[in-house]
């Protein structure tokens, strides 16, 4: 079993490790429930990748074993839309997201809200300093957070 899949396979640790470091301070009490991916097995995986450009998020691993990645100061590559059939792991893909964004970026370079029908999927990721807020799909808030998305996306803010 190659490294990656070794680690997705694993259960979560209280921990994330970033350059060998452990950052337990904002994250001693973290447990992402639902989540097939450890935090900090997923900054051992992204070390291995290391350095990564600044200005890139990670997305995953490819086939080939290369990072695949989303250039943050290109508009052209627009949103991304992830479809999948339920049960087959679109929240915990998103989780990944938001923690490779916690663990390689600061607030100040990377922020991230949630709408969603069910927040609860999004329990313990409210403290990370990068994410705006988690909303319910139904709250007013999510259609104006979604609107403020759309301005300042098309430059209308």
């Amino acid at each position: 079993m190659d490294k990656i899949s070794a680690l997705i396979n694993r259960g979560l640790q209280p921990e994330i490790r970033t350059k060998g470091l452990a950052r337990t301070a904002r994250h001693s009490s973290l447990a992402l429930p639902g989540s097939q991916m450890e935090p900090s097995a997923l900054a051992d995986a992204l070390d291995a990748f290391r350095p990564l450009p600044p200005e890139a998020l990670f997305l995953g691993v490819a086939g080939d074993g290369l990072p695949v990645l989303l250039d943050m100061h290109e508009p052209s590559a627009g949103a991304i839309l992830v479809v999948a059939d339920p049960g087959a792991g679109k929240t915990s893909f998103l989780h990944s997201l938001a923690c490779a964004a916690e663990i390689l970026h600061t607030s100040r370079e990377v922020q991230f809200g949630v709408c969603t029908p069910v927040p609860g999927e999004w329990d313990g990721f409210a403290h990370f300093p990068t994410c705006v807020d988690i909303l319910r799909t139904s709250q007013k808030e999510a259609i104006s957070f979604l609107d403020s998305l759309v301005a300042w996306v098309t430059g209308r803010h």
